[in-house]
């Protein structure tokens, strides 16, 4: 498979009472300490969008984002461009990408103890061309569960395909059993490079 645009969110723990504009100066301190090893340029704030993109860092490599679609709020992760690897080994370096700022997130003291839910992520193809429709979810899933079998440390997985209409983006909620902490998915992916 040559997909290599594609996003992954992790929800946040219910209850959120983040006030957004927070993450305008948090990520405004990211960018000033280079706390992610991407190039880090700019924030952008997208907060009068209902059910959007909230408060986004723009790197070289990824868009990130406090996502509220869905309804649910979390740090959504997208890479732009290529990376080298197969789509197992793309998946795994953008989970970890994904997981370190969710890690650096539930450090920052201006958030009163966010912390998010590392039982499961969201997974959307961000590539119609490669992927137009349901049709490609097939062989994503094979590959999307062997990248969270690493993961997760386990074969217990659930792959949920979450796209309904058609030539929306394809979207499946990957879930593991019981809560994981984001130390720990971390822990899991570090120890066995990808």
């Amino acid at each position: 498979m040559d997909l290599q645009r594609f996003c992954i969110k992790f929800f946040a723990q219910p209850p959120v009472t983040v006030d957004d504009a927070k993450f305008i100066d948090i990520f405004h301190d990211w960018i000033r300490r280079d706390a992610l090893p991407e190039t880090l340029i700019d924030v952008a704030d997208y907060r009068h969008v209902p059910r959007g993109p909230g408060v986004m860092l723009i790197s070289h490599e990824s868009n990130l984002s406090m996502d509220r679609g869905d309804d649910r709020f979390g740090l959504m992760y997208q890479r732009k461009g290529a990376q080298l690897g197969s789509f197992v080994s793309c998946v795994l370096a953008t989970l970890e990408m994904a997981l370190t700022a969710c890690e650096l997130l539930e450090k920052e003291p201006r958030l009163q103890g966010l912390k998010f839910n590392g039982g499961e992520f969201l997974f959307t193809v961000n590539d119609r061309r490669l992927a137009p429709d349901s049709d490609a979810t097939a062989p994503v899933r094979v590959e999307l569960k062997s990248a969270a079998r690493r993961l997760y440390g386990v074969d217990c997985v659930a792959i949920e395909t979450t796209t309904h209409k058609p030539h929306e983006r394809i979207r499946m909620l990957v879930s593991a059993v019981g809560s994981v902490s984001i130390n720990k998915l971390l822990e899991n992916l570090r120890c066995r490079p990808h």
